[in-house]
């Protein structure tokens, strides 16, 4: 890594600690969509190399799947939240308090920095074209995409884990709430030592 994505990178931590569709048919005969002549980085599969923002939040979002079969503490941490999450609202009679706000903050910055450890080269060139706004805009922009992949794969989780209960969905919630009680104070707990109290 050259000198000025390394300090690229380090700005960017400590600021976050703080191809188209095929063609349409026309009743002519259907041809194969061109393959897209960017290059193809072998190293991450089929995940073109980004040319500008939007490029760039559709490999943040195939790298999602990569995060998921890693067993690293960080996305560890934010699957854990997004599964929570996905019990908070399955179950929405329970005597929990919750307040999501620090658990957000730490799984956004957690994400930022799972996809920063990810990019490589042309992916940091992109963002350096950008303002430091605008990067770190996007950048949370990017980690909220990713969570909302993951929240969406743990509320079909959360509904398989209902149907194979064999009970009713407040009787699974009721039989649930101690052990996501204790996940919630354990998810609560770690945000608060990672970042801190969060203005309300």
């Amino acid at each position: 890594m050259y000198p000025a994505m390394r300090g690229f990178v380090l700005l960017l931590v400590v600021a976050f600690a703080g191809p188209a569709l095929g063609q349409q048919t026309t009743g002519q005969e259907q041809t194969v969509p061109n393959r897209d002549p960017r290059f193809v980085d072998s190293t991450r599969g089929n995940i073109p190399i980004p040319t500008n923002p939007e490029e760039l939040r559709g490999v943040s979002l195939e790298l999602w799947l990569k995060f998921r079969r890693t067993n690293q503490s960080l996305y560890r941490y934010i699957k854990e939240a997004a599964e929570f999450r996905a019990y908070a609202y399955s179950c929405k009679r329970h005597d929990l308090n919750v307040n999501f706000t620090q658990i957000n903050a730490l799984v956004s910055r957690h994400l930022q920095q799972i996809l920063l450890a990810h990019y490589e080269e042309p992916d940091y060139a992109v963002l350096e074209d950008l303002s430091k706004e605008k990067q770190a805009d996007l950048m949370a922009d990017m980690a909220a995409d990713v969570y909302g992949f993951e929240y969406g794969y743990q509320m079909s989780a959360q509904r398989t884990l209902i149907e194979q209960a064999g009970a009713t969905t407040n009787n699974y919630c009721v039989q649930a709430e101690d052990n996501y009680y204790g996940k919630y104070i354990s998810l609560l707990r770690t945000a608060r030592r990672e970042i801190g109290a969060v203005q309300q």
